[in-house]
């Protein structure tokens, strides 16, 4: 994807909080930011699907993290379950809504201007699950 130059903004980790992933959204359109990204983790944690219809109005270009990757199941979710509330995420989201989440990418490549950005929600050797201090 090449965007030429322009200013972007960055979001990640919504976990299901919508009144906050409205508020990022809208510093970053006061800020200027042409173009948006969410790097996953859009649900979890509180149990709701209105943050997946914000990125959408929003226009907001999304990609997965590890949490649409255990909603989708190609990531096991265990004990976590009782923590991250994804079970009952299953329960509230209809099936265009999946359909959309299993297109995210979890790795996108985009070409600002001169510069190459690898996009991933955890790193570039585990695009999912790991954590980089």
């Amino acid at each position: 994807m090449t965007l030429g130059e322009q200013k972007l903004g960055f979001l990640s980790d919504a976990h299901g909080n919508a009144a906050a992933l409205k508020k990022g959204i809208q510093l970053l359109r006061d800020n200027g930011a042409e173009t948006m990204f969410h790097l996953g983790d859009s649900i979890g944690y509180i149990p709701c699907v209105e943050t997946l219809e914000v990125l959408d109005a929003a226009g907001v270009i999304c990609q997965q993290g590890n949490h649409e990757a255990e909603l989708l199941g190609d990531s096991e979710a265990g004990p976590r379950d009782e923590v991250r509330r994804l079970s009952q995420v299953r329960t509230l989201i209809d099936e265009r809504a999946m359909r959309s989440i299993r297109e995210w990418p979890t790795e996108r490549m985009i070409q600002v201007g001169s510069a190459s950005l690898q996009l991933v929600h955890a790193s570039p050797r585990d695009r999912l699950n790991e954590y980089v201090y």
